[in-house]
């Protein structure tokens, strides 16, 4: 009979199991961490978005004397040239502003736009929303991960 020489034993079925386990649960550990920086750099990235196209919009304002209406095509007025009443606005169109795919928040969906009144020192004056649902694409879901670029009136954003 042929006799086993110890100094070439391999690993035991328990101590291969032992590691493959282990390993799971660094991978799993590391998953779950990495999962929180994405989501925290999706909202990074669409603040930066919502910033980047209110500065655009604000170019607009500039060169055509107000933010663009709903009948302008709203945000959309940044991409293709409205159709203007009168000639002296389409003339100052130098758009395209923006891009199609900033028009997308990182999750996909649309930005929301929208002109608002706002009363200050007895005057009224427009000023924009721009906004995005967050990783959610919910409305005020109370998980506050709506990303804006406004105030509200208990000081979030």
């Amino acid at each position: 009979m042929m006799e086993r020489n110890r100094k070439t034993r391999g690993f035991t079925l328990v101590e291969v199991l032992l590691v493959i386990a282990i390993l799971g649960v660094l991978a799993g550990v590391f998953a779950y961490t990495m999962s929180g920086r994405l989501d925290k750099s999706k909202i990074d990235a669409a603040r930066l978005l919502i910033e980047q196209i209110s500065s655009k919009l604000a170019a607009y304002s500039i060169d055509i004397g107000h933010y663009p209406s709903e009948d302008e095509g709203g945000i959309n007025a940044l991409l293709t040239k409205p159709a203007f009443d009168d000639e002296s606005l389409a003339a100052k169109w130098v758009g395209p502003y923006i891009s199609r795919k900033q028009l997308k928040d990182p999750w996909g969906k649309e930005l929301g736009y929208e002109l608002v009144d706002k009363e200050q020192g007895g005057t009224t004056r427009q000023v924009v929303h721009v906004w995005s649902y967050g990783p959610n694409g919910e409305d005020d879901s109370g998980e506050g991960d709506d990303v804006k670029n406004w105030e509200d009136e208990d000081g979030g954003r």
